[in-house]
């Protein structure tokens, strides 16, 4: 496929839904939501007991990044689900 050239063609191209398709991410949020949470919060529990029982400096900051990217993920979650429940695609 070619990539557009002109902006009249960039927008034929943008008219293209096939590329605003998002099966997995679809089948994520139409999952079991609630098993989702209990791992994050579980894996997030251990992630504390590393961050406060570790004698390696090293290995409290990884668990401190690992909870720091899991909190991220949350929030983009959470955004995600706010604007799929807007254009009712839940």
């Amino acid at each position: 496929m070619s990539k557009p050239n002109t902006p009249a063609k960039a927008v034929e191209s943008a008219e293209d839904v096939s590329w605003r398709s998002f099966p997995t991410l679809e089948k994520v949020f139409s999952s079991d939501l609630e098993g989702f949470y209990a791992r994050v919060q579980e894996t997030c529990g251990e992630l504390n007991a590393i961050i406060e029982g570790s004698e390696n400096p090293r290995e409290a900051a990884r668990a401190r990044s690992a909870m720091a990217a899991y909190g991220k993920t949350l929030e983009l979650f959470h955004e995600i689900q706010s604007e799929m429940d807007k254009a009712g695609a839940r």
